[in-house]
Order: structure tokens, then sequence, then C-alpha cells
């Protein structure tokens, strides 16, 4: 992130009783994250703005990404008006990285 950024924000769209993580989360314009990765598989919808991940490409409105459990990845960054992404994964949330 880039000195003085805003930070990440999650918000978590399921109860503790169900065994989906389903949340949404937003990264600031230009944000830059670690290399981590997911136990679980995890699936990404990308909402607003766009999704970058080192490696990958660049997600925008609309596409889809897949993660198999496991993968380590990233940086996944942020472009010029951050991005706002769902993501869905099996497992409680937080899911350790």
């Amino acid at each position: 992130m880039k000195p003085g950024g805003a930070p990440i924000s999650l918000r978590p769209l399921t109860t503790d009783d169900c065994d989906l993580a389903v949340l949404t989360f937003t990264f600031p314009p230009n944000y830059v994250g670690k290399l981590h990765w997911h136990p679980a598989d995890t699936v990404y919808i990308v909402r607003r703005g766009e999704f970058i991940v080192e490696g990958e490409g660049t997600f925008r409105p609309g596409d889809i990404r897949w993660v198999k459990a496991g993968t380590a990845y990233g940086p996944e960054a942020s472009g010029p008006e951050g991005c706002e992404v769902i993501l869905i994964a099996h497992g409680k949330f937080p899911l350790p990285t």
C-alpha cells in the first residue's frame, strides 16, 4: 500500500454456522499486498475496479478467478481506482494463510 493509503476492508457475508467463507474485500487505489495462500479452493468475483495478481494478470468487473487450495500467489494489487471483490471458499473466516 502507498504510504498514508487507506487500509483494506473485509466484510463477511456469512455467519459462524455456515461452512463457507463468503466475503467482500476492497483494496484502496494502488494497493499492493503480500504473497500468500489459502487452505481451501477459493473463487473470486470482481465487482469493481481492477484486481491484479502478479503472474496471472488483471481481472475486471465480471471476471472470475479460481485458485486451488494450497497454491501460493501474489502479491495481489489494485488499480488506480481500487477494487472490490467477492471471495468464496470452503471453511470459516478468517481463513488461515
